[in-house]
């Protein structure tokens, strides 16, 4: 009825109690988490964690979601129990266990069908056994920061780093004010760091934007949708090739074109973005059986939102989570076709994301067509001439006929 030492003997029980466990019934998930967090009887010291596993919706006790999270934040004092979540196959309601995660600051994981749970899962808990930092916080003076992601800084424990990416305005040395509890006691530590008027990081914008579409992509999880966020999301996604509900394949909407204002048709690099967009759907769409369609394919409708729950809804939660923790996700997560195929429409060089227009290449940044772009003939003196004078745009000519956006200025290598 308590917690007991992790003895050689009682893990012994334990596991033999687990091995007598039949699964049949249903899934009280208010229950269990209730039954968790009467546990939680420690001396403040350190966070009580606690790693709940499901494979279903809740069936038994209380099934609204909303009340599910009030009784859990009520049980757990508020914070003070750090819930984390993984959900494991399709039939799952991914919006309460990402609620459940996002409310006690944990994280919610999720382990599709035909994964193995173990080495993930091992990983995990090397993690989370030993805390170092709680309840962190972060300020810098010195320059004017926005739009910082996470927006709710996790605990920080052994063997991890905690990676935060914003923008800032200002130039010169600034202070990075780190707050937290060590121990249950208030500890802080203070940085000092230069900012520069222009960074040559290339890849920390398409962290950023990964990290701010993980977080819209949330909200709209959380709150429902709205046009506002969903075109930040579309712009973001857009701009540096990323993976997204949307723009896999709701970027190319019916009549999206028609609706441009006073029947714009966008710039150069927006439609070659459509353009791609809409190879890569057909083709994902031509590589499965329609009924095998998976939660990217099948949902959501044109206008709609991202699914909530089902194979769906844990796909978008899936993503989405992959993207907020700043981890590997590219467009391969949400289509079905191999990377090549998807390389052979977008590529990502440096910072910025290049669309497949015809025999060329063409940057997202690029707006409309001017007569003021430079065109170059590949491989002329001209080229090489500009090649030596602007040595920064090697790595974007090495893609060959290629439009640039470099500052104020768009080349043209045709």
């Amino acid at each position: 009825e308590g917690l007991v030492a992790a003895g050689e003997d009682e893990k012994k029980g334990a596991i033999h109690y687990v091995s007598q466990l039949v699964p049949r019934g249903g899934t009280a998930i208010d229950e269990a988490l209730g039954a968790a967090c009467q546990l939680a009887q420690g001396d403040g010291s350190r966070p009580f964690s606690l790693v709940f596993l499901t494979d279903g919706e809740p069936t038994i006790g209380e099934r609204d979601p909303r009340r599910i999270l009030a009784n859990l934040k009520a049980k757990s004092g508020d914070e003070s129990v750090r819930v984390f979540v993984w959900g494991v196959g399709n039939d799952l309601n991914a919006e309460l266990l990402d609620g459940i995660a996002r409310q006690q600051r944990g994280e919610s994981y999720y382990v599709l069908p035909g994964e193995d749970i173990e080495v993930s899962m091992s990983s995990f808990y090397d993690k989370i056994a030993a805390p170092v930092l709680t309840d962190l916080s972060l300020s810098v003076e010195g320059v004017r920061v926005s739009e910082l992601y996470p927006r709710e800084l996790p605990d920080l424990f052994r063997g991890s780093q905690l990676l935060v990416l914003g923008r800032y305005s200002g130039e010169g040395h600034a202070a990075i004010r780190l707050r937290g509890k060590v121990a249950g006691e208030a500890r802080e530590y203070v940085f000092e760091a230069p900012f520069r008027a222009s960074q040559d990081s290339p890849h920390i914008p398409r962290l950023w934007a990964k990290r701010k579409i993980g977080y819209l992509l949330e909200q709209i999880r959380a709150h429902g949708q709205n046009e506002e966020l969903k075109g930040e999301i579309v712009r973001l996604a857009r701009r540096y090739g990323l993976p997204t509900p949307y723009t896999s394949y709701l970027v190319l909407e019916e009549g999206a074109a028609a609706r441009r204002p006073e029947g714009r048709a966008g710039g150069e690099g927006q439609q070659a973005a459509e353009s791609a967009f809409r190879r890569l759907r057909e083709e994902a769409r031509e590589s499965q059986d329609s009924a095998e369609l998976d939660g990217f394919s099948a949902a959501p409708a044109p206008g709609g939102a991202p699914a909530k729950a089902g194979k769906a809804g844990v796909r978008h939660a899936r993503l989405a989570g992959r993207l907020r923790r700043g981890q590997r996700a590219d467009l391969s997560d949400a289509l079905a076709l191999d990377p090549a195929v998807i390389e052979r429409s977008i590529r990502a060089v440096g910072a910025k994301t290049f669309y497949r227009s015809g025999e060329g290449w063409i940057d997202s940044e690029a707006g409309e067509r001017q007569p003021s772009w430079k065109t170059v003939a590949l491989l002329s003196d001209d080229y090489f001439a500009l090649l030596e004078e602007t040595p920064e745009l090697g790595a974007y000519l090495a893609l060959g006929k290629v439009v640039v956006k470099v500052g104020q200025r768009v080349y043209e290598i045709k």
